[in-house]
């Protein structure tokens, strides 16, 4: 009997010591760390970056994401890593709404192979050059990279983060990110004229054109008081137009297949003012013989002042 307890004892003493070994790593299996290649910004899993540029008449060279080794050991050997560009145009045929980057004269300074050293975890940042005194600025342009092969067979390549886009548009001058305060008059849901303060993007339609992105909702919509709450029309983009000579702003409807067009408040002086960098406007829509009605129109006044860039 006691030399079965024994025999017990010493079993389960040996069990605990292998399975404390092997908690801390000292015995078991060697898991192989991974060695994945990737297009992507750390802690990010974005495929898409926006770029908004200044108009220049000077090269701009842009410098994008590298070509990322995601592993805990860096790079055994000198890595070789073909990339494709030809995704650009596979993206475009279903977005409509972007042009081909080649369109702006850009130029890819990458070229199709990019190279990570021994020893290191990523390669040289993609990089482009671009003109954009060229861009059409009611345009932007797209494209594309993906990382196709490597010369290394023990490397993988990301099914996830193989692939990053880029579009580029040009900015004008009034293009950026604002803080809004408005106020808006509805005859039923609105009447008290009450308004909000928020903040909003500009975004470059031409080169004296702005059109107003709200963030909170996710689009192109103009922010109104309706109800007490804090909302939006659907099928209105307002679009501002900035007369560089005189700096007066008008606001018309640019959604596409708009049926609701604005009339501007002729009493009030719709302006920007370069030197506080703020844009005025007060329009609205179902106006009597071109002036405001308490009983049928919607109105907007607003007061954007410039915050950073976009």
């Amino acid at each position: 009997m006691r030399i079965l307890f024994y025999a017990s004892f010493l079993l389960l003493l040996s069990s605990c010591l292998k399975d404390k070994d092997y908690n801390d790593g000292k015995i078991g299996h060697e898991i192989a760390p991974q060695k994945i290649l990737e297009l992507a910004a750390p802690n990010s899993t974005a495929s898409f970056t926006a770029v908004a540029l200044d108009i220049k008449s000077t090269d701009t060279t842009i410098e994008l994401l590298p070509v990322r080794l995601s592993s805990s050991a860096p790079a055994e050997a000198e890595l070789v890593i073909t990339l494709d560009t030809t995704v650009t145009t596979s993206y475009l045929t279903d977005h409509p709404e972007y042009s081909h980057f080649k369109e702006s004269g850009g130029v890819v300074l990458t070229t199709t192979q990019v190279i990570i050293p021994k020893g290191a975890l990523a390669s040289a940042p993609l990089k482009v050059k671009v003109k954009t005194s060229l861009f059409d600025p009611a345009k932007s342009y797209l494209i594309g990279f993906k990382v196709k092969s490597v010369n290394n067979s023990s490397y993988g390549i990301s099914a996830n983060y193989a692939t990053h886009y880029y579009a580029f548009n040009a900015k004008n001058i009034y293009d950026g990110v604002y803080t809004l305060q408005f106020k808006n008059y509805h005859p039923t849901s609105n009447p008290g004229y009450t308004g909000e303060t928020v903040e909003v993007h500009m975004v470059t339609t031409s080169a004296t054109k702005v059109k107003i992105f709200f963030p909170d909702f996710g689009g192109f919509y103009c922010p109104a008081i309706l109800g007490g709450n804090l909302t939006a029309f659907s099928a209105q983009e307002p679009e501002y137009s900035i007369d560089p000579a005189t700096q007066k702003v008008t606001v018309q409807n640019a959604y596409s297949g708009a049926t609701t067009f604005y009339t501007m408040n002729p009493s009030y002086d719709s302006r920007y003012d370069p030197a506080t960098k703020k844009i005025y406007a007060k329009w609205g829509y179902n106006y009597v013989n071109g002036t405001f009605s308490s009983a049928s129109s919607r109105e907007w006044e607003q007061v954007f002042t410039y915050k950073s860039p976009r």
